[in-house]
């Protein structure tokens, strides 16, 4: 494979899989390892990578759930933040970007009237791990935030609209693909309403990519294509997680869409 583009991916496996793919096939795609799922936490994490947001040590856990994972391994917060830094080489050396939004669900604290985002399992792995993070707590090495301190709330058309044109700002020339959440062609009843909310919010999406001359596209399409028990692992049955042959399949989707942009 021979391309000029040098495309940065951010999201979750939705991104990260199909562009492991494209590596094999040498293409030079750029990936974030972390994990990152809301409107606001996307926010956050391209704002650093322009340089203009820098995470606090201290706030190290609420980035993503892969970094509270690398703390518990052992890993020092400052090597992980030094690395956090140093991704920002990968956002200056991209020339597309694809961002991947699934859900609407922002997490957050509220102190002194000032609201921080965290990442969407944050809340799970405070409470999954207080016992291994108190002493980073008891050294004064991460801050303390308690469960119930967590709040949540759905972004509106409105706000996600904002976000989305501020990272258009930051972008700058680079050229955006936003990327939805996945899903499948048949469910059953109990899922309707899950369902229902990701078709939402990839609609939403595909609106005001649009409007900001953006590229959008919904890898819903190649679950139908496929085939749900194809495209979904455990043979259809989970929604979330694609096979590597609709990883594969969705990679050469990704690369014609970001080739002819």
């Amino acid at each position: 494979m021979t391309t000029d583009i040098t495309p940065l991916f951010i999201g979750t496996c939705r991104t990260h899989d199909p562009a492991q793919f494209m590596r094999k096939e040498g293409c030079h795609a750029l990936i974030l390892p972390e994990r990152y799922h809301s409107p606001q936490q996307t926010l956050k994490t391209v704002r650093h990578l322009a340089g203009i947001y820098n995470y606090p040590i201290n706030q190290l856990h609420t980035v993503s759930d892969l970094t509270v994972e690398r703390i518990l391994k052992g890993d020092t917060l400052e090597d992980i933040q030094k690395e956090l830094d140093q991704q920002r080489d990968r956002w200056n050396r991209a020339t597309h970007v694809v961002i991947e939004i699934s859900t609407r669900k922002e997490f957050y604290y509220v102190r002194k009237d000032r609201t921080t985002y965290v990442n969407t399992f944050f809340k799970r792995d405070i409470e999954n791990y207080s016992k291994e993070l108190a002493p980073f707590y008891e050294k004064n090495l991460l801050l303390n935030i308690k469960p119930d301190e967590i709040q949540s709330s759905n972004s509106s058309e409105a706000r996600i609209k904002t976000v989305m044109n501020q990272i258009k700002l930051l972008a700058k020339d680079k050229k955006i693909l936003w990327v939805s959440h996945i899903s499948p062609s048949v469910y059953s009843e109990k899922l309707n309403y899950l369902v229902e909310q990701r078709r939402s919010l990839s609609s939403t999406q595909a609106v005001i990519a649009n409007e900001l001359g953006d590229r959008f596209f919904d890898p819903s399409i190649m679950a139908k294509q496929l085939g749900d028990d194809v495209f979904f692992k455990d043979s259809g049955m989970d929604i979330n997680h694609m096979t590597d042959v609709g990883a594969e399949l969705l990679s050469k989707n990704y690369l014609e869409l970001l080739e002819s942009y």
